[in-house]
């Protein structure tokens, strides 16, 4: 088999199996195993491919057939700046977090040297973004998940910004100790009643970092109930949120003595990061 003969038979492979983008991701695994860049793709197209990439193949289309996100195959996902490692373990960044970097850049000048503390670090990609952002700022990441931070310390050697970030394994608050100028968190928020979530993000992605009691607010309100002692005097707080919940953490924001101080929405318009303040 030679490429050109490869894009077509795997590409009807992904479309039978519906999947949405079938040509992109066709490409894309090709490229993975082929260890090959886009003018490579095109120009190659008379490439002979071994039996033994055949074989990889074989294997890495039969998984995205059944549903597991290209992300995890790949291993890897884009995310603001940089490509981050990503597996089984993390949920994968997506461009609507990007909201909370661009929040943080808007509130936060270049010349301040935050300290900044992310409760449930995940892959590490809106912390570690930060960390590169703001050269002389130093991070701290707790996550419930030992597998998690795992990751984030992968992907903070790989952006070199291990030797300005503390990982370390906490429910919200309970290890930490610091004080911080930023405390940022995209909290699972979903509930178990959502009927919007796509089969694939729940079939494949951990439950753990998606689900939330109370109805998808249960960390923000364990988050503005412990915060004050953690945030320095003129500390702000960065949540990301499900587009249909702001009132609800506008509310607990309100019940805990903390003010909005600023809202913002993603690509599609939607209400996705609220800023809090103390209240003066």
């Amino acid at each position: 088999m030679v490429l050109k003969e490869a894009v077509i038979y795997y590409s009807s492979l992904l479309k039978e199996a519906k999947i949405r983008n079938a040509s992109l991701e066709t490409r894309l695994l090709l490229q993975h195993v082929l260890n090959i860049d886009n003018t490579s793709f095109i120009i190659n197209n008379d490439m002979l491919i071994t039996a033994e990439q055949q074989e990889q193949l074989n294997n890495l289309f039969s998984k995205r057939a059944k549903g597991i996100p290209l992300a995890y195959i790949l291993n890897q996902q884009f995310f603001w700046k940089h490509n981050f490692y990503v597996n089984k373990n993390v949920l994968i960044p997506r461009m609507d977090s990007e909201t909370l970097i661009q929040a943080v850049l808007n509130k936060v000048s270049q010349a301040e040297n935050p300290h900044i503390l992310e409760i449930g670090i995940g892959s590490g990609c809106l912390l570690l973004s930060l960390l590169h952002e703001y050269q002389n700022s130093t991070g701290v990441g707790v996550d419930v998940s030992q597998e998690a931070l795992e990751v984030s310390k992968i992907n903070a050697k790989n952006l070199e910004v291990s030797h300005r970030l503390n990982l370390m394994q906490s429910n919200i608050f309970a290890n930490v100790v610091d004080s911080f100028d930023i405390i940022i968190s995209n909290p699972p928020y979903i509930a178990d009643t959502d009927t919007e979530i796509s089969e694939d993000v729940k079939t494949f992605e951990p439950h753990l970092a998606l689900f939330a009691k109370n109805n998808g607010l249960f960390f923000y309100q364990e988050i503005l109930k412990n915060t004050h002692k953690y945030l320095k005097k003129n500390g702000l707080i960065f949540f990301e949120i499900g587009y249909k919940q702001k009132q609800d953490v506008l509310n607990i924001a309100l019940n805990n003595n903390y003010q909005c101080l600023g809202e913002f929405k993603d690509m599609s318009h939607k209400d996705r990061v609220l800023v809090f303040g103390v209240a003066k």
